[in-house]
């Protein structure tokens, strides 16, 4: 199997994989993960300068991602899913993850966002579907930005037009899906 516990160029964790199963905690946090099972490490000796994927998908558990800052080579990752968790926000940190391409972080309960999300100028990808967002930080400072996905929030008052006028600084050259899917 190739599915590894934080390793090499693609870092995979899924519900039911050997890394969830090994948490003993009902709930934890990204600081417990790394204290639990390690750094992302390389191994044997390859490390892809397309950098890692970092995953932690529908496990319900991941609480906090308190430990940004203990990751020993954050630029390198630039993917992270974090999908179907119990998040609620997004320490300033994020800002370490400064290569980051694509952020997943629908279905969780994120209430807010940090401003620092605006920091991640290579940030292609944002996913924030299905989460309890009344508002939004800026994003026109992230320039490749070319996906936003929003459906699901509560972003009272936020139109299509509201976003790209307030928020993207007037780009419309952004995919943006706002609200629920139509028939």
């Amino acid at each position: 199997m190739k599915i590894k516990l934080l390793a090499t160029t693609l870092v995979v964790l899924l519900a039911g994989s050997y890394g969830l199963q090994a948490m003993q905690q009902e709930e934890y946090s990204l600081a417990d993960f790394i204290e639990d099972h390690g750094q992302p490490r390389v191994l044997d000796g390859v490390l892809a300068l397309s950098g890692w994927t970092l995953s932690l998908v529908g496990s319900k558990k991941l609480t906090s991602l308190e430990g940004i800052a203990l990751l020993e080579h954050p630029e390198a990752i630039i993917k992270l899913h974090l999908s179907g968790n119990l998040l609620k926000t997004i320490p300033s940190q994020i800002r370490l993850l400064r290569n980051l391409q694509a952020l997943y972080l629908g279905d969780n309960q994120l209430e807010s966002l940090t401003s620092a999300i605006g920091d991640l100028r290579q940030l292609q990808i944002l996913n924030l579907s299905y989460n309890q967002l009344e508002t939004l930080p800026t994003l026109k400072n992230i320039k490749d930005l070319k996906e936003l996905y929003l459906r699901g929030n509560p972003l009272p008052g936020i139109t299509r037009e509201i976003l790209i006028r307030d928020y993207l600084g007037g780009r419309q050259d952004i995919e943006i899906w706002l609200g629920e899917p139509t028939e």
